[in-house]
């Protein structure tokens, strides 16, 4: 199993390194302040890592609060099979 991962921990360096080969070529990105010119492959690092920051920082807030929901619903099933418990314990008096 430690030899695939070598496998493909190999061959997705080799990918970018052959991508960045590829597309070594300039831009000029155009922002408010300024310009900057970078090499098209840091352009595209970079925004795509702003882009899955992004991503995860918008789906934190759903996973804390799921986290959160399913933190209250444990304690009420432990409330619940508490009240289970002694309800059974109980003697039934019957009335015949």
């Amino acid at each position: 199993m430690r030899f695939i991962y070598t496998i493909v921990i190999v061959l997705t360096v080799l990918l970018v390194a052959s991508f960045a080969v590829a597309n070594s070529d300039e831009v000029d990105l155009f922002y408010y302040f300024g310009r900057v010119s970078l090499p098209l492959s840091l352009a595209l690092t970079i925004f795509l890592s702003a882009g899955c920051l992004l991503g995860v920082s918008v789906c934190l807030k759903s996973i804390i609060g799921a986290k959160y929901q399913i933190r209250i619903l444990k304690q009420e099933i432990k409330l619940a099979n508490k009240e289970i418990s002694n309800l059974r314990a109980i003697p039934i008096k019957d009335q015949h």
